[in-house]
């Protein structure tokens, strides 16, 4: 589902729409999930969920800067003299990073968010329909098909 990449306030009303287009069972039993853990719920409300014009939006490198840097003093509690060189080794690994590879990953990302950018403009602007928008994202993210 693209709903996360709607402005929240749209996200409600279209998943309404999707709900009541909700035929088989198991889709059913999905959109009653989403509705409960996502749409209705106190903890996780839409306007702390929607990615709407939002650059970052996942915390995937947070997280495995963390993964390397735990590996790194081997998941414990660790001195402050093996912490102070694990940490310096982290900063020596973002300009080897920045030579290499991670380049090409940000390239297609750059050109992700390009395209994602377009597609809000044109949202934002009435060019697209709710349904374009949500189509046109979810093949950016997901599968041709």
């Amino acid at each position: 589902m693209a709903l996360p990449f709607l402005p929240a306030g749209h996200i409600t009303e279209t998943f309404h729409q999707l709900q009541a287009r909700a035929n088989p069972v198991q889709l059913t039993q999905l959109v009653d999930y989403v509705n409960r853990q996502w749409i209705n719920n106190a903890i996780f409300r839409v306007e702390d969920w929607s990615v709407f014009r939002r650059s970052i939006r996942t915390n995937n490198d947070v997280e495995g800067w963390h993964h390397r840097l735990n590996s790194q003093a081997h998941y414990g509690a660790v001195p402050f003299y093996v912490l102070v060189p694990a940490l310096r080794k982290e900063a020596d690994m973002v300009d080897i990073s920045v030579q290499s590879s991670d380049l090409e990953r940000e390239q297609r990302s750059s050109t992700v968010n390009a395209r994602l950018e377009e597609y809000w403009t044109k949202y934002s602007n009435g060019e697209v329909s709710t349904s374009t928008f949500l189509k046109a994202v979810s093949h950016l993210y997901g599968t041709s098909e």
